[in-house]
């Protein structure tokens, strides 16, 4: 049994990923009326992210800024996000 211990190499080269949520990204379209009506239009992209905690100092800064911080997320450069590299192809 601690011979087979010894043996094992564990991957360094695939990772897990863990995320903690997805998002869908959509569009915003106008009507060409005379009186434009805006509505949002899905691109069929999702976006996954890893949630992140917000510090003192920034929820500090934000508060001097009068912003108020809900969510503080990464979006993880992997497979499932490989069209996040570049915001120009989003359109």
């Amino acid at each position: 049994m601690g011979a087979s211990i010894l043996n094992y190499k564990q991957s360094i080269t695939n990772l897990p990923i863990y995320n903690d949520g997805v998002f869908e990204i959509f569009e915003i379209k106008t009507t060409d009326d005379t009186y434009s009506i805006e509505y949002i239009k899905t691109t069929g992209k999702k976006m996954y992210f890893e949630e992140l905690s917000i510090s003192d100092k920034l929820r500090f800064e934000a508060e001097q800024r009068d912003k108020n911080l809900t969510l503080k997320i990464r979006i993880p450069r992997d497979e499932r996000n490989h069209f996040a590299e570049r915001v120009e192809d989003w359109k």
